[in-house]
């Protein structure tokens, strides 16, 4: 009876054994208590990092986890182990194979074994490099600038324009912008004369927006009477082309010079020497003729013939001859 109390104890504990061994199994084989992956581990990770399924320790998270199962800043990645997108932080140790370090930090995908890199393409001026070519600048077309301009006609002398004399035209140049906007720019004026030989005009200016500057161009006239000259002013910011005016004239023949007048002796009817018409010749008629030489009277209604000496000029000798003749110290006029 002893003996088989004993039997029945050794095969309770032989049977409690196995079921033990049964229940580890199953609890190390449970989703339950598994990590994110298939490789346990002893302890769980830190922040940024995940368990290696390729070992038993832990790697650092990198911009190579994927898919996400939410989306993340561009300066941010996901963190499966707790679920969530932490930032990038650089690696510290070397990228695993068929990756590099990333402009931001953490491994990225690099250039797979084989593939040719890129290397820069060189282009000649006023090119550039797109997808392995050389593709031309397109310049910003002239209404998109915002830079423009403008000349008017400020004025101009004398007009109409003389024959052998200097003409004079100043115009006005104006830094306009474009309705794209407006900045400082060299504002340029051209300009060429026909109808006459000249050489053709240029000049810049510095002018910022909505500034004005002007410019005077001149020249002789070398046309004869009645032919037109003409003047063509074109304004332009750099590229960006401007308006174009005309200015025309008729040669005109300069006035006569001004000649002064002389005086023509024309006998009167009264005495020689009798100039204000009293019919008597005194020291009133010298007077007179003193008075109005030095502009302190204007002439007689009557004036007589007061050029005594006949040399075509009424002045203070004719004034002392007539004294001179009152007082009897001559007897007449030669």
């Amino acid at each position: 009876m002893q003996d088989r109390r004993l039997l029945v104890t050794a095969l309770a504990l032989v049977a409690f054994s196995v079921m033990g061994t049964f229940v580890a199994l199953g609890n190390a084989s449970s989703p339950a208590n598994a990590g994110p992956y298939s490789t346990p581990i002893a302890t769980p990770c830190p922040i940024h990092t995940v368990p290696d399924p390729n070992g038993d320790g832990c790697i650092k998270v990198t911009q190579t986890v994927t898919p996400s199962p939410i989306p993340c800043p561009t300066d941010m990645v996901y963190d499966p182990y707790i679920h969530a997108c932490v930032p990038i932080t650089p690696t510290a140790t070397p990228c695993p194979p068929d990756y590099e370090i990333g402009p931001k930090g953490g491994c990225v995908l690099g250039t797979p074994p084989g593939f040719p890199t890129h290397t820069p393409t060189a282009c000649p001026t006023h090119q550039f490099p797109v997808e392995g070519a050389c593709a031309t600048i397109t310049p910003t077309p002239t209404s998109q600038r915002p830079y423009g301009a403008q000349v008017t006609l400020a004025d101009h002398y004398p007009g109409p324009a003389l024959a052998g004399f200097k003409k004079t035209w100043v115009f006005e140049i104006e830094n306009v912008g474009s309705s794209f906007g407006c900045e400082a720019h060299e504002v340029s004026l051209s300009a060429q004369l026909t109808g006459q030989s000249m050489a053709d005009f240029f000049q810049t200016e510095n002018l910022g927006c909505h500034e004005t500057a002007q410019i005077t161009i001149s020249a002789f006239v070398t046309i004869p009477f009645g032919q037109m000259i003409t003047v063509t002013a074109h304004a332009q910011a750099g590229a960006a082309q401007g308006n174009t005016i005309e200015v025309s004239d008729t040669v005109d023949n300069p006035p006569p010079p001004t000649v002064p007048p002389t005086f023509t002796h024309t006998p009167p009817p009264h005495p020689l020497g009798d100039f204000n018409c009293d019919d008597e010749i005194d020291s009133i008629d010298a007077a007179i003729i003193l008075q109005i030489e030095a502009g302190m009277i204007a002439p007689l209604p009557c004036t007589g013939d007061g050029d005594v000496n006949h040399d075509g000029e009424l002045d203070s000798i004719d004034a002392a001859l007539i004294l001179q003749y009152t007082a009897g110290l001559i007897t007449a006029f030669s």
